[in-house]
């Protein structure tokens, strides 16, 4: 049985403007880093995708009226792979840019840096 479930109509279109928003953000996010020609800005929208999937689930659970238990758990594991996406993700992109700030340093200096690359070097 499908329906609107138990929430109320401004609730639903913060439910679906958030979805939409997020979709938008992925997107966005993606061509920025395609046009600055940054690989990590063009990463970062695989971290999002998990949290995009958890309100497809959270949107899904409330037109089922709430009876949907594995769409409430399904719900909860994607925002936690999220999270986790996004810190894995901020992991590598901040030592990517101590490594970019290492070699900078070196070559100011004119000596020879012990860890070469830039910030799109450590893929």
């Amino acid at each position: 049985m499908l329906g609107f479930g138990f929430l109320s109509l401004p609730t639903w279109f913060v439910h679906i403007a958030s979805l939409i928003e997020w979709a938008i953000a992925v997107v966005l996010v993606y061509q920025l880093g395609q046009r600055l020609n940054q690989v990590w800005l063009q990463r970062l929208p695989w971290a999002m995708i998990p949290y995009m999937l958890s309100g497809v689930c959270a949107i899904w659970y409330h037109v089922t009226y709430d009876t949907q238990q594995w769409l409430s758990d399904a719900q909860s594991y994607l925002t936690f792979l999220g999270s986790t996406a996004f810190g894995v993700w901020a992991f590598f992109f901040l030592r990517s840019l101590q490594t970019f700030r290492i070699s900078s340093l070196s070559a100011r200096s004119g000596q020879p840096s012990k860890r070469e690359g830039g910030v799109s070097d450590h893929v």
